[in-house]
């Protein structure tokens, strides 16, 4: 019979990796070993609309379409009750730099836990950096901060984690920075994380990143992520400094964002979102940006609205239709984007042995 099950749990794990081995964490649960597949999908339909350009000449187009946004495979696992692991990759292929081994698969990873307290990772993960909405799955991101549009969040590396007490994690994190374009190109990040409990109603995300931008120099963040839950409104406020040079430096380079959901019912959820990017640290036209991410020049604001219904939400599969707006003052500026569609997720198999 314990031959059996290991076969079991071997065919198991073979068959996700041959199906194509910023918030899905994994969710196993203590003792015996685990494993886990899921597929995750969204699909929407887009219609833009133009005003004028620049020098205020009328956009007569209009462009619309369908597209498939995101498609993904969902691993989680326990080997036994000091090992689990977790993989998430999402069916698309990726030659575009020397990288893309792994440009497909968001993070691959093995955690241990010696006890209740600590965790060692490592593998691909997420970098870790503040805020609630970099936080979030990017399948449940509409519309975005410039930031978050351009940022490269997954990265090979390791991290360790200290529970302090219940809701309160600290992450100490060390990666491939997200700027490096080559392998071994001999620059890092280093994180420090907190998920912090400071009341029922009040839970931050915050971060303090160094990150190499060019060997032996290093862009800094600050970022703070505040969310707040008072029944069936939440509210997120986000602020991220980022610096480049020899002294502090606020309020030249930053993101700032909010997003507020109200609950209606158990199956509707209304949402509305909000932001700004600033970078004045350099000349627009310089020949060496620091932050690549919020080019220097950089003063964009985007805001919109929506609605999300979810007419199954069981334990096993989940589907929601979600229909929003959203504009921006990008370099087209009269735009409006108006989208509809659906995700939704599905439990191929949860095994137990």
């Amino acid at each position: 019979m314990l031959k059996l099950r290991r076969t079991v749990l071997l065919a198991a794990a073979t068959f996700a990796l041959c199906a194509n081995a910023q918030e899905e964490k994994p969710v196993v649960s203590a003792g015996d070993p685990s494993v886990s597949l899921k597929i995750d999908t969204r699909l929407d339909g887009s219609v833009n609309t133009y005003h004028s350009d620049a020098e205020g000449i009328v956009i007569p187009d209009t462009k619309a379409g369908f597209e498939g946004t995101y498609l993904k495979l969902i691993v989680n696992g326990r080997i036994n009750d000091k090992f689990t692991y977790s993989f998430r990759h999402r069916l698309y292929k990726d030659n575009g730099n020397p990288k893309s081994f792994f440009n497909s698969t968001d993070w691959v990873n093995l955690t241990y836990s010696p006890d209740d307290r600590y965790s060692f990772t490592v593998g691909k993960q997420v970098v870790l950096v503040g805020t609630c909405e970099y936080d979030y799955a990017p399948i449940d991101v509409y519309f975005a901060s410039y930031y978050w549009n351009h940022c490269n969040p997954y990265q090979i590396g390791v991290n360790m984690g200290y529970r302090i007490g219940d809701g309160n994690q600290l992450y100490l994190q060390m990666t491939n920075s997200p700027y490096s374009t080559e392998s071994l190109e001999n620059m890092f990040a280093y994180n420090l994380m907190w998920y912090g409990t400071v009341a029922p109603w009040f839970k931050t995300k915050y971060s303090v990143n160094m990150m190499e931008y060019a060997k032996g120099r290093y862009i800094n963040y600050l970022a703070l992520g505040h969310q707040f839950n008072f029944d069936r409104v939440s509210v997120d406020l986000d602020w991220m400094n980022r610096y480049a040079g020899h002294h502090t430096s606020f309020f030249k380079d930053f993101t700032v964002s909010s997003k507020i959901d109200v609950r209606v019912g158990n199956r509707f959820n209304v949402f509305a979102k909000g932001g700004y990017d600033q970078n004045k640290a350099q000349n627009k036209y310089t020949d060496a940006p620091l932050d690549t991410y919020v080019l220097p020049g950089t003063s964009r604001g985007f805001w919109g609205c929506g609605v999300e219904y979810s007419p199954i939400i069981d334990r096993r599969n989940k589907v929601r239709f979600h229909a929003y707006w959203h504009s921006s003052t990008d370099d087209t500026p009269g735009y409006n984007t108006f989208t509809v569609g659906v995700r939704w997720q599905m439990d191929v198999f949860d095994l137990k042995f």
